[in-house]
């Protein structure tokens, strides 16, 4: 079966504004800062610009905590130093630095849950669960998930119990229990419609979608993922509605429509484009790498995962790294000796490149726990080995 990037959307506690209105904000921001000489005023500025830029520059965002960690180091104010790990997790993050969010993240938690301040360190531990399930460590995701529904459940902070349940509902897909899943997904639908939240509305319609598409009931997926797109778009949500897209496309791929799975790919990539999404637009790539690879058509399939490659960056997940390398190496593997020259590789050399991209594979699937990946990846290996007369290795 083919297998493609579905994108799944999980608000984090951080919200977004738009790109002039947040510059304009963040320059009033620092020329007050340059007025403030008490240093508490400081803090406070310093954690306002660190948060700001973290949708639009987060590397900058990154000196601005590391600004506000040094200043309340200097003052010893544990508050200060808290917030400080948290702005800068949450930058590190978007930078795609996960090993070192996931730190900051831990001692932010650590210094608030020590000085009593519990609903802090639990909006800091849905950033924190959201991560986990992001980079495939799924139970210490449900560990952490859990521990702050249980304190937003106790404070009554409705719209974070939200984010909790969808947060769970994912993780639980990501670990195949579909029925948990669908479970923690329908107390989200409850909850935001009592709430009129109609984005994680969208958001939860979504992710049930994924669901059926992932049993074989397309037709059903496709329903729930126009009612997805009906609610996205009377509130103006462009990123759900760029996602659902890529989700419609998928589905459609597996149905063996590649000309409809193709045509939507290519629109959400267009509108992914427009609005500087770049997770949007690697999915979008990598869906179309996998959708030629099925056509055939080797050259155009690794032009576009290269492509893929570089709009994520240093954001890219292990999950979604481990699928572009799996495929990398099954064209290496069926490319003739004209297409792998026209990808500029040495047919000499395709079996041990193809090799090393599918241990590469194999590695990240381990880690994420995808153990289904893992199984194609394993026969992907015995045909190589079985190419270059490592029988022994193959069986």
């Amino acid at each position: 079966m083919k297998r493609s990037i579905t994108v799944f959307f999980l608000l984090l506690v951080f919200c977004s504004g738009d790109l002039a209105g947040q510059t304009s904000l963040i320059d009033s921001l620092e020329r007050e800062l340059t007025r403030k000489t008490n240093f508490e005023d400081q803090m406070a500025l310093l954690n306002d610009i660190a948060f700001e830029y973290m949708t639009i520059d987060p590397q900058k965002g990154v000196e601005y905590a590391d600004k506000l960690i040094v200043l309340a180091e200097k003052n010893n104010h544990t508050m200060g130093l808290a917030t400080g790990h948290a702005a800068k997790a949450g930058n590190l993050e978007l930078i795609g630095e996960s090993a070192l969010a996931i730190t900051a993240y831990l001692r932010a938690i650590g210094t608030w849950t020590t000085h009593g301040e519990e609903l802090q360190a639990a909006i800091a531990r849905a950033n924190l669960a959201n991560l986990y399930t992001k980079v495939g460590e799924y139970q210490d995701a449900l560990v952490k998930y859990q521990e702050c529904l249980a304190t937003f459940e106790e404070f009554k902070k409705d719209p974070q119990i939200l984010y909790a349940l969808n947060g769970l509902g994912i993780t639980y897909f990501y670990l195949g229990d579909h029925l948990r899943a669908m479970d923690y997904y329908y107390k989200g639908i409850t909850l935001a419609e009592s709430l009129g939240d109609h984005q994680q509305l969208a958001n939860l319609y979504m992710n049930i979608g994924l669901i059926y598409k992932r049993l074989g009931k397309y037709r059903d997926a496709l329903k729930v993922y126009a009612l997805s797109d009906s609610v996205s778009r009377s509130v103006g949500d462009n990123v759900n509605s760029i996602n659902l897209l890529g989700n419609m496309g998928s589905t459609y791929d597996e149905m063996g429509d590649s000309e409809e799975a193709i045509r939507l790919y290519k629109k959400a990539l267009a509108a992914s484009k427009e609005m500087g999404y770049k997770r949007g637009e690697g999915s979008n790539l990598v869906n179309l790498g996998v959708v030629y690879f099925g056509l055939g058509e080797y050259v155009r399939s690794m032009d576009y995962l290269k492509q893929a490659l570089e709009a994520y960056g240093g954001s890219v997940s292990n999950s979604s790294l481990s699928l572009i390398y799996e495929y990398q190496a099954k064209i290496l593997t069926v490319a003739t000796e004209m297409e792998l020259k026209q990808m500029s590789i040495k047919p000499e050399n395709r079996f041990s490149q193809a090799e090393q991209l599918a241990l590469r594979s194999r590695e990240m699937a381990i880690e994420i726990e995808n153990l289904h990946r893992v199984q194609h990846i394993n026969y992907s290996l015995g045909l190589i080995y079985k190419q270059q007369g490592r029988y022994k290795d193959a069986s």
